[in-house]
């Protein structure tokens, strides 16, 4: 982290760790961690997470579901 409290973190998420993974191409977007942070605490325990980024929009959309319920 420097002076500003900026910081530089890399995120990669691997198909090996995903139930199902589909990737069309290699993205590299920007997410406020805060705010990542503050919506991935939303999640229960069990809860699975879908994550889908729309290149047009720029808009990364998350989502999370029980599969018991």
């Amino acid at each position: 982290m420097d002076a500003s409290h900026v910081s530089l973190v890399a995120l990669v998420i691997r198909g090996a760790g995903c139930a199902s993974f589909r990737c069309d191409r290699e993205y590299t977007i920007g997410v406020k961690t805060a705010h990542l942070a503050r919506v991935l605490k939303c999640a229960a325990a069990r809860d699975e997470a879908i994550m889908s980024y729309s290149a047009d929009a720029d808009c990364l959309k998350l989502a999370f579901r029980n599969p018991r319920e």
